[in-house]
Protein backbone atom coordinates (compact mmCIF):
# COMPACT_ATOMS: atom_id res chain seq x y z
CA UNK A 1 0.00 0.00 0.00
CA UNK A 2 1.22 3.63 -0.04
CA UNK A 3 0.86 5.91 3.09
CA UNK A 4 0.04 9.58 2.37
CA UNK A 5 3.34 10.81 1.10
CA UNK A 6 2.85 8.03 -2.21
CA UNK A 7 5.64 6.09 -1.09
CA UNK A 8 5.18 2.31 -0.57
CA UNK A 9 5.12 0.76 2.80
CA UNK A 10 4.94 -3.10 3.67
CA UNK A 11 2.24 -4.12 6.15
CA UNK A 12 5.36 -5.15 8.38
CA UNK A 13 6.19 -1.60 8.49
CA UNK A 14 2.63 0.01 8.77
CA UNK A 15 2.04 2.28 12.08
CA UNK A 16 -1.50 1.64 13.80
CA UNK A 17 -2.83 5.28 13.74
CA UNK A 18 -1.24 5.63 9.98
CA UNK A 19 -3.71 6.10 7.14
CA UNK A 20 -2.75 3.60 4.32
CA UNK A 21 -4.16 3.90 0.22
CA UNK A 22 -4.28 0.96 -2.64
CA UNK A 23 -1.45 1.61 -5.57
CA UNK A 24 -4.38 1.22 -8.54
CA UNK A 25 -7.34 3.33 -7.11
CA UNK A 26 -6.33 5.30 -4.22
CA UNK A 27 -8.85 4.33 -1.93
CA UNK A 28 -7.86 3.96 1.78
CA UNK A 29 -7.47 0.20 2.49
CA UNK A 30 -7.52 -1.54 5.86
CA UNK A 31 -4.62 -3.56 7.64
CA UNK A 32 -5.53 -7.20 8.35
CA UNK A 33 -3.02 -8.62 10.50
CA UNK A 34 -4.42 -11.19 12.50
CA UNK A 35 -3.57 -14.50 13.45
CA UNK A 36 -4.86 -17.11 10.47
CA UNK A 37 -3.52 -15.73 7.33
CA UNK A 38 -0.47 -13.89 6.26
CA UNK A 39 -0.58 -9.66 7.15
CA UNK A 40 -1.86 -8.16 4.15
CA UNK A 41 -3.72 -4.52 3.73
CA UNK A 42 -6.95 -4.74 1.86
CA UNK A 43 -9.73 -2.98 0.42
CA UNK A 44 -12.80 -2.27 2.89
CA UNK A 45 -15.61 -3.92 2.10
CA UNK A 46 -17.43 -1.08 0.54
CA UNK A 47 -14.65 -0.88 -2.31
CA UNK A 48 -15.27 0.55 -6.01
CA UNK A 49 -11.57 -1.08 -6.94
CA UNK A 50 -11.92 -4.69 -7.44
CA UNK A 51 -8.16 -4.10 -8.12
CA UNK A 52 -9.15 -2.69 -11.61
CA UNK A 53 -6.72 -5.39 -12.99
CA UNK A 54 -9.29 -8.14 -12.92
CA UNK A 55 -7.08 -9.68 -10.14
CA UNK A 56 -8.74 -9.75 -6.60
CA UNK A 57 -6.73 -12.47 -4.45
CA UNK A 58 -5.79 -12.83 -1.12
CA UNK A 59 -1.66 -13.26 -1.19
CA UNK A 60 -0.59 -17.21 0.02
CA UNK A 61 2.37 -17.44 1.77
CA UNK A 62 4.10 -19.12 -1.05
CA UNK A 63 3.87 -15.92 -3.26
CA UNK A 64 4.47 -13.56 0.55
CA UNK A 65 7.73 -15.48 0.99
CA UNK A 66 8.85 -15.08 -2.93
CA UNK A 67 7.71 -11.51 -3.05
CA UNK A 68 9.93 -10.73 0.00
CA UNK A 69 12.65 -11.87 -1.52
CA UNK A 70 13.18 -8.57 -3.05
CA UNK A 71 12.98 -5.14 -1.51
CA UNK A 72 9.48 -3.54 -0.77
CA UNK A 73 9.51 -0.98 -3.54
CA UNK A 74 10.14 -3.57 -6.51
CA UNK A 75 6.74 -5.40 -4.87
CA UNK A 76 3.24 -5.17 -6.28
CA UNK A 77 4.35 -1.74 -8.81
CA UNK A 78 1.57 -0.70 -10.88
CA UNK A 79 1.53 0.03 -14.29
CA UNK A 80 -1.17 1.81 -16.42
CA UNK A 81 -1.43 1.76 -20.31
CA UNK A 82 -4.35 2.39 -22.59
CA UNK A 83 -7.04 1.38 -20.32
CA UNK A 84 -5.07 -1.26 -18.56
CA UNK A 85 -3.55 -1.53 -15.34
CA UNK A 86 -1.29 -4.64 -14.23
CA UNK A 87 0.45 -5.14 -10.65
CA UNK A 88 3.50 -6.48 -11.31
CA UNK A 89 4.75 -9.02 -8.42
CA UNK A 90 8.15 -7.82 -8.55
CA UNK A 91 9.70 -5.18 -11.20
CA UNK A 92 13.19 -4.82 -11.04
CA UNK A 93 15.80 -4.01 -13.84
CA UNK A 94 13.41 -3.72 -16.51
CA UNK A 95 11.95 -6.82 -15.76
CA UNK A 96 9.07 -8.20 -14.59
CA UNK A 97 8.50 -11.46 -12.53
CA UNK A 98 5.33 -12.78 -11.96
CA UNK A 99 4.81 -15.89 -9.48
CA UNK A 100 1.82 -17.48 -10.42
CA UNK A 101 0.51 -20.00 -7.90
CA UNK A 102 -3.09 -20.31 -8.41
CA UNK A 103 -4.55 -21.36 -11.66
CA UNK A 104 -4.58 -18.92 -14.59
CA UNK A 105 -5.83 -19.29 -18.46
CA UNK A 106 -3.59 -19.24 -21.35
CA UNK A 107 -5.52 -15.95 -22.17
CA UNK A 108 -5.41 -14.13 -19.09
CA UNK A 109 -1.31 -15.33 -19.12
CA UNK A 110 -0.71 -13.83 -22.76
CA UNK A 111 -3.06 -11.15 -22.00
CA UNK A 112 -0.39 -9.95 -19.21
CA UNK A 113 2.76 -10.77 -20.98
CA UNK A 114 1.45 -9.16 -23.96
CA UNK A 115 1.19 -5.60 -21.69
CA UNK A 116 4.63 -5.45 -20.29
CA UNK A 117 6.19 -6.62 -23.60
CA UNK A 118 4.40 -3.84 -25.14
CA UNK A 119 6.03 -1.19 -22.95
CA UNK A 120 9.27 -2.75 -23.34
CA UNK A 121 9.37 -4.79 -20.08
CA UNK A 122 10.90 -8.58 -20.43
CA UNK A 123 8.72 -10.72 -18.79
CA UNK A 124 9.78 -13.97 -16.48
CA UNK A 125 6.61 -15.99 -15.28
CA UNK A 126 7.65 -18.31 -12.32
CA UNK A 127 4.85 -20.93 -12.29
CA UNK A 128 4.36 -23.91 -9.81
CA UNK A 129 2.73 -27.29 -10.61
CA UNK A 130 1.51 -28.49 -7.60
CA UNK A 131 0.10 -31.51 -8.69
CA UNK A 132 3.54 -32.41 -10.09
CA UNK A 133 5.96 -30.77 -7.52
CA UNK A 134 7.61 -29.32 -10.71
CA UNK A 135 8.15 -25.21 -10.26
CA UNK A 136 8.48 -23.94 -14.46
CA UNK A 137 10.04 -20.22 -15.09
CA UNK A 138 9.30 -19.11 -18.29
CA UNK A 139 11.57 -16.05 -19.72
Amino acid sequence: ALNSKKQRIHISDALEDDKYYCPVCDEEVIKRKGTINVHHFAHKNNSHCLEKDGWHYDMSDWHYDWQNQFPVENQEVVFKSDNKIHRADVFIKDTVLEFQHSPITEEEFNDRNEFYNNLGYKVIDMMILIALGIILLNF
